[in-house]
């Protein structure tokens, strides 16, 4: 009878000792919520200004920006002169790169008596081939990098800013300024109601 008391009281021990320990081991909980994946942003955004000197009027559409930001400028002459900027801001969150394509073109538009002497068969004509440009790039550091010197043709201009990949980092801002003259020399005396049109696409992509 001893010895089966004792056994009970033995496993009755154990069972207890069994329970405790299942109770008594140390717990800690950690929790992650709210994990959350947000897409960044690129936003172009654009500003353009214009001074002109010389004969002619200058018209600035949509100077703060939006879908379509550009100048015209109207009767110009021989000895007119202009500065034509171009601001650009990474408005987004996230860097991306910007290329510009610049298309151009040039009208002929009514055969002036000058012009009609030529028998419009030389470049002399024709108002592209006339003014001359000069193009400059500054950079966020407020550097600047001369693209093309003053001087140079359009078609200068159109080689330099297609060839243009620039990385534009949130925030930063990259400034192209244009300059531009119709020398008074005798050959501009045949450009007369001439145009030139100057279109540039502006691109962010990441």
């Amino acid at each position: 009878m001893n010895k089966l008391l004792t056994s009970l009281l033995m496993i009755g021990v154990v069972a207890a000792m069994a329970g405790a320990a299942t109770w008594a081991n140390f717990s800690d909980i950690e929790t992650s919520t709210g994990n959350t994946f947000t897409a960044g942003t690129l936003d172009l955004v654009g500003q353009v200004t214009q001074v002109h000197s010389g004969s002619g009027t200058t018209t600035v559409y949509n100077p703060g920006g939006g879908a379509n930001f550009y100048w015209t400028v109207s009767n110009i002459a021989p000895g007119s002169a202009g500065t034509d900027v171009w601001t650009l801001t990474n408005g987004g969150s996230i860097p991306g790169n910007l290329t510009i394509a610049l298309t151009t073109t040039s009208n002929e538009n009514t055969l002036m008596e000058p012009e009609l002497a030529l028998n419009d068969n030389v470049d002399d004509g024709e108002l592209d081939n006339q003014m001359t440009f000069g193009l400059v790039r500054t950079n966020p550091d407020s550097s600047t990098n001369i693209l093309v010197t003053a001087g140079s043709t359009i078609a200068v201009v159109e080689t330099a800013l297609d060839a243009e990949i620039r990385l534009m980092g949130s925030g930063e801002v990259i400034i192209y300024t244009l300059t531009w003259t119709l020398p008074d020399i005798t050959n501009n005396n045949f450009v007369q109601s001439d145009s030139l049109v100057l279109d540039i696409n502006f691109v962010l992509n990441q």
